[in-house]
């Protein structure tokens, strides 16, 4: 077909032309990103990706009837593949996938496994040792290497696939955020993109805030700490200096990280850290928690003036490091050169021939 391009190295005999991903609840962050970007990927070789969320909206009745239906279209789909997001969406995909037929069955690692709630991380165990899972992805050598103490069943079916990641779009200057926020021009950003979640650690940031002059802290996204983090903001004198932008539109991020000085990645934990190597990608400096999965995934494009890290937790640490960045910044060329590996490194074009040779091995 004009156009299209060809399947992977002469392995055109048994390419998948149906995929059904399963996400657990369809929220913006990491998970939604990457769904997208495979859907996207796969298109170009006519398969055709659709993702659906086990978890519906509405009255509790109405949620199972959602429920129901995502499991008929698990029968009734055709599909060659199923990819799942998240425990109780790997947990329907190995009960209901085998029955319906589907021979390609590929679980997502979304979380460490400490993050993981007890029974599912039992669940999670049994079906992936068993071969309800064909195939489980890891998106980083770091996240394969927590899950060492599962089953050897289980640890022979792990893939490690990193994320191929879409730089965000370049900035319109169609919103002046210094303006819409009540900046003084004087000011100096902080930005984070992510929910507002205990993972990502943003209290670090605001126990930092008071020892921070001039510095602002600029959050994008939402999530259920919202109340937390605003209160423990005013209990530290910072509110005024604290500025959570809620969900935002992906082709705004261009212009939020256009006013940043220091994108900031505080987490507690991570499986890749999609929205830091967004950040390398757009040539901003990196101050990060030290985990094995953000040395390994952001020190990939390189850069030690333009990437920090600092223990997990210790604002103190973490404000020395805001303030040796904001005095000596990394040059325009330092920030380039790390944009430009980060782009080559974790390309899309890689992450989909990966998944391509995955649902053909």
């Amino acid at each position: 077909m004009p156009g299209r391009k060809q399947s992977v190295s002469g392995m055109s005999s048994g390419m998948p032309r149906r995929v059904l991903q399963l996400v657990s609840r369809d929220e913006p962050g990491g998970v939604q990103v990457l769904t997208q970007t495979v859907e996207a990927g796969f298109k170009p070789y006519g398969i055709e990706a659709e993702t659906m969320a086990l978890i519906g909206t509405g009255s509790p009745i109405q949620r199972v009837s959602h429920l129901v239906y995502v499991i008929g279209r698990v029968f009734s789909g055709n599909y060659d593949a199923i990819f799942s997001y998240h425990a109780a969406a790997g947990l329907i995909m190995a009960l209901v996938g085998p029955i319906a037929g589907v021979r390609n069955r590929l679980s997502h690692l979304t979380a460490m496994p400490s993050a993981i709630r007890r029974r599912w991380r039992v669940m999670d165990k049994v079906a992936g040792a068993s071969g309800g899972y064909t195939q489980i992805i890891a998106n980083s050598a770091a996240t394969a290497a927590a899950y060492s103490d599962f089953p050897p069943g289980f640890q022979k079916r792990i893939r490690t696939i990193p994320h191929g990641v879409v730089p965000v779009p370049d900035a319109t200057k169609k919103k002046r955020w210094k303006d819409l926020l009540a900046m003084p021009p004087t000011a100096r950003v902080l930005v984070a993109a992510g929910r507002l979640a205990p993972q990502k650690g943003y209290e670090t940031v605001l126990q930092a805030l008071p020892y921070l002059s001039d510095v602002h802290f600029v959050v994008a996204g939402e999530g259920p700490l919202r109340g937390d983090l605003e209160r423990l903001a005013l209990e530290l004198k910072v509110r005024e200096r604290f500025h959570l932008l809620g969900s935002v539109r992906r082709d705004e991020l261009g212009d939020i990280f256009s006013i940043a000085d220091v994108y900031v990645s505080p987490s507690t934990w991570e499986t890749f850290g999609l929205a830091a190597v967004e950040a390398q990608m757009a040539q901003l400096p990196v101050v990060s928690s030290d985990l094995p999965v953000l040395r390994e995934v952001l020190g990939a494009a390189g850069g030690k003036r333009t990437l920090m890290f600092h223990p997990v937790g210790d604002a103190g640490a973490f404000g020395e490091l805001i303030e040796r960045m904001l005095v000596e910044p990394p040059d325009a060329q330092e920030l380039e050169n790390v944009a430009k590996a980060a782009r080559a490194h974790y390309g899309t074009d890689k992450m989909v021939q990966r998944y391509l040779e995955a649902l053909q091995s």
